[in-house]
């Protein structure tokens, strides 16, 4: 049941042709498949140490929903589905999942090449609903100007996809079952495709990030100088050919409309009603910063319950015991997530989880054998989610 609930999330997700005939209908299945999927993890979940507080999370997530806002049902297990199988997942053999962790390496790698052949060609290859503000004010942009143009993809909005690909390029290189080469061809890649989607709070984040991650590389690499070259030929060609790959730079700089947007977002934020800051409820205008968006429509007492629990679980379901790996990862989606309304919706975070549980979790698990099967971290040699027995 994990592994179907997980392929229903990632269909829900990513954006191939036949998923644009009734994306509902996923939506409907999650709901369907979720009592399924909380009675198979129950005892697993009634052992982690976060037990009371991810019960507490589900309750203001029914809550929000229900009550504050008239969004469909669907969101629920969007978000609740995700934890519990980071809850179950130590339970289960690594072999059971192994199949999960190279499908999203091939999801990557195809989402990256896509990205750069659509940004080259200047050419969505995946219909999209044009009936979808958000989708028809990107192609008109590009359509304006080839340096606005920004790649889709396979996961749809170029700011979903840059959010995604950055923490999946971290994850991927911080990710012991791959060998470090490997790891480090996966995040230049992931990068260069952030400059496809032309998403400036990505790139700019991710290359504050890569200083640390890249210095890492560099200092237990056996070939320094070919990596230097490398990173230095990706540097100068990308400088080379800026006007193809990050053109809003070049256009508008850092400060442009979309800039104005958000510090709009803040003021009117600032000048909401005590009552609304309280409860919710508020019909705001502007919505470029996912958790103020969370506050305005939910209230502080609901939406700063629901944003806590999200960072808390963020950074605390991160298996690395490394504190600088650990907040490389967590920075990489929850900066990026707050320069634009990514970590409001229903697909960023929640995608996060899922990759926490099949590449970051997985890859820094061993199991043991002959002790019932459990997990056990391979640094402490302890269960980081569950209790000692």
């Amino acid at each position: 049941m994990i592994n179907v609930v997980t392929a229903i999330q990632l269909l829900h997700i990513i954006y191939i042709p036949f998923l644009t005939l009734d994306r509902t209908m996923y939506g409907h299945v999650l709901v369907i498949t979720f009592p399924i999927l909380l009675f198979t993890c129950w005892k697993s979940l009634k052992q982690t140490r976060y037990f009371k507080l991810i019960i507490m999370y589900f309750c203001v997530l029914l809550a929000s929903i229900l009550f504050l806002q008239s969004s469909s049902i669907s969101i629920f297990p969007r978000f609740a589905s995700p934890l519990l199988i980071l809850a179950s997942i130590e339970e289960k053999e690594r072999k059971y999942f192994k199949w999960i962790f190279y499908v999203l390496i091939v999801f990557f790698i195809a989402n990256a090449f896509l990205a750069i052949i659509e940004r080259i060609t200047y050419t969505h290859y995946i219909e999209y609903d044009m009936e979808n503000s958000m989708f028809a004010d990107q192609v008109a942009l590009g359509e304006l100007n080839d340096n606005a143009f920004r790649s889709f993809a396979l996961f749809g909005h170029p700011l979903w996809n840059a959010n995604i690909m950055a923490f999946m390029s971290f994850m991927f290189y911080y990710c012991s079952d791959l060998k470090r080469n490997v790891r480090f061809y996966l995040l230049l890649l992931g990068i260069i495709s952030l400059f496809c989607f032309n998403a400036r709070g990505a790139i700019i984040i991710s290359s504050i990030l890569l200083i640390p991650t890249f210095k890492d590389y560099i200092k237990h690499s056996k070939y320094k100088i070919f990596t230097l070259l490398l990173v230095g030929f990706c540097i100068l060609w990308s400088v080379l050919n800026f006007h193809r790959i990050g053109g809003r730079f070049i256009d508008s700089g850092v400060v442009d409309d979309s800039s104005i947007v958000r510090l709009y977002t803040i003021n009117e934020f600032i000048n909401m009603p005590f009552e609304n800051l309280l409860f919710g409820g508020y019909e705001y205008e502007y919505g470029e910063n996912g958790y103020l968006e969370i506050i305005m429509t939910y209230g502080l007492i609901i939406g700063g319950l629901k944003i806590v629990a999200e960072l808390f679980f963020g950074y605390k379901f991160i298996s690395n015991n490394n504190k600088k790996i650990r907040w490389i990862i967590f920075l990489s989606v929850i900066l990026i997530g707050s320069t634009n309304n990514n970590l409001y919706g229903g697909r960023v975070f929640p995608f996060y989880l899922l990759c926490l549980a099949y590449i970051e979790n997985y890859s820094n698990r061993r199991i043991v054998s002959n002790h019932r099967s459990y997990i056990l971290d391979i640094r402490t040699n302890h269960s980081f989610f569950h209790r000692r027995t």
